[in-house]
């Protein structure tokens, strides 16, 4: 078995990884260092302009989806009694989030869009003492955090390889 040594890449999303947690454990509110993190992996590419692209997509998606789950939360949030039928809900709101950023050309942030939509409604939409809003915000602010070191991670290394 050939081990070979980790490339570039590997190495940056570390860096990046590790920056972006320390980031949201230091900053205020309710950072929670797993969805920096994520954020980070997530967008870390080959190059700059890579990584840009798939910060943009994953910031609009963590916002589309947060702000619909908050919308579901406030007018359908009474249906979490009813488990099959919150679930039967959720899952149309899915399908309906799926369907209208394929038609508006936001392929790139579908995946995200669905998975803050299902985490804030289904884990923290009652969560005591705290509310849905909060918790979407600080996920918005998380990914910001992951992304934005992701790029400046990757936009580094390519300035400081070009003065090498």
């Amino acid at each position: 078995m050939l081990i070979k040594k980790p490339g570039l890449r590997i190495i940056k999303t570390w860096i990046a990884v590790f920056i972006s947690m320390v980031i949201s454990v230091m900053r205020f509110g309710s950072g929670l260092s797993f969805y920096s993190a994520i954020a980070a992996i997530i967008c870390m590419d080959t190059n700059v302009e890579g990584t840009y692209t798939k910060g943009i997509n994953r910031i609009k998606g963590s916002i589309i989806g947060g702000l619909l789950a908050l919308a579901y939360l406030f007018f359908l949030g009474r249906f979490q009694d009813g488990q099959i039928l919150n679930l039967f809900l959720l899952s149309v709101f899915v399908f309906i989030l799926i369907w209208a950023l394929s038609i508006l050309g936001l392929n790139g942030a579908i995946s995200i869009a669905c998975i803050v939509f299902l985490s804030v409604t289904l884990n923290h939409g009652h969560d005591p003492g705290g509310l849905p809003l909060d918790f979407a915000i600080n996920r918005i602010i998380d990914t910001l955090i992951g992304v934005i070191t992701a790029i400046f991670v990757n936009w580094f290394d390519f300035k400081l390889r070009k003065k090498l």
